[in-house]
């Protein structure tokens, strides 16, 4: 019985909650170790961009929101500029 198995470890990973990704390797026997850590830095690279993705998204619907506020907080405020004057 053969228990040895074939791991790759990718070090050094763009994330600050990851610090070291180890991918183990099917037994199969057509593809290099370069391809293999391809491969797995490929993986990382998208499990990374999906952790990535809703955070810059949550992001950008509070940016748009406080964009509106402001828009039609210096509505309201140029309408009323408008009226004292009108009135006056």
């Amino acid at each position: 019985m053969n228990n040895t198995r074939k791991i790759v470890v990718l070090n050094n990973l763009k994330s600050q909650r990851i610090e070291q990704a180890i991918f183990i390797l099917r037994d199969e026997k057509d593809y290099s170790e370069a391809d293999a850590v391809i491969e797995a830095e490929r993986i990382v690279d998208s499990y990374l961009e999906n952790i990535r993705r809703p955070l810059l998204e949550k992001n950008t619907k509070k940016d748009n929101k406080n964009k509106l506020l402001l828009f039609w907080g210096s509505a309201a405020l140029m309408v009323t500029a408008l009226l004292f004057f009108i009135i006056r």
